[in-house]
């Protein structure tokens, strides 16, 4: 078995996937006490990652345009060409868009719609310009390990809030008798916004657990070719911004953070792990080589 995939070590996961296990456990005896402790309203620090701490996940799905574009540059047929020209625009957009609408429809509307386009767009292409040298069965292998995990993620974390249906902090503050610990189940609120039922898993966290593969592309770019390993840090630091920022804001518990963030980590592991199995035919490597 390989020690490593796509230049991220196997043995990088192991503590931050530890980590992330004993937050659920510490989550399940002590969600409400450190709830209360961290509790901190109108924070600016919680207030900037509700905003931002989703944008890595979304700008790095949105990336698998630019990496098609880049797989099907040099192909011979020219309808391939022109679906990896339409990628490079279309996927980055329809990742901006749902950001935006996840993020900032609430308070800005269709504005925010048109935000969240442009902030993806926008860091999708100062990126392309990073990993412009991408070889092109690299770039497709790279596109739809992005994508996979991050759509998978995002069925999980949306499937996991309608279903559980946890109170958020926020909501508990003024209804005490509606804390739930993890895992239970029942549900009996009825009176109150759905948004405030839907803290287990966290999203944010999830989508920075996904930024976790940021490391995979840096074997095409001349400047971070090398570097994996401290790029794979730089995303564990992120992930822990984020999980702190969500608390902080009262919008989760620990055990919400930590398993939203074990989720996208855990899928973005496979993913990468299982990418390993997939070898390009003869055609592919004669085509693309």
């Amino acid at each position: 078995m390989n020690k490593e995939v796509n230049k991220i070590k196997n043995f990088w996961w192991i503590p931050l996937g530890g980590i992330l296990i004993v937050g659920i456990i510490l989550g399940f005896f002590f969600d409400l006490s450190t709830a209360i402790q961290m509790y901190t309203p109108n924070n600016l620090f919680g207030t900037a990652i509700e905003y931002i701490g989703s944008v890595p996940g979304y700008t790095l799905v949105g990336f698998a345009g630019p990496l098609l574009y880049l797989a099907f540059r040099y192909s011979e047929k020219k309808w391939v060409k022109y679906l990896g020209f339409a990628a490079f625009f279309a996927i980055p957009l329809a990742s901006g868009l749902v950001l935006g609408y996840d993020v900032f429809y609430d308070k800005l509307k269709y504005l925010g719609l048109l935000g969240g386009a442009v902030v993806v767009l926008g860091l999708d292409a100062l990126m392309f310009t990073l990993f412009r040298h991408a070889k092109p069965k690299e770039a497709l292998k790279d596109a739809f390990i992005l994508a996979i995990s991050f759509a998978v993620t995002f069925i999980l974390v949306f499937a996991l809030k309608h279903i559980i249906e946890r109170p958020r902090y926020i909501y508990v503050i003024d209804h005490p008798d509606a804390f739930r610990p993890l895992f239970d189940l029942s549900s009996n609120i009825k009176d109150a916004d759905k948004d405030l039922l839907n803290s287990f898993p966290s999203g944010h966290c999830a989508f920075a657990g996904t930024f976790i593969l940021f490391p995979i592309l840096c074997k095409h770019s001349r400047r971070l070719k090398y570097h994996e390993g401290g790029v794979f840090i730089m995303a564990c630091l992120w992930i822990a911004i984020v999980m702190l920022g969500r608390m902080i804001s009262g919008y989760h518990y620990l055990s919400d953070t930590s398993f939203g963030a074990l989720i996208g980590v855990a899928v973005s592991f496979l993913t990468n792990f299982l990418s390993q199995f997939i070898k390009p035919t003869k055609k592919e490597e004669t085509t693309n080589g």
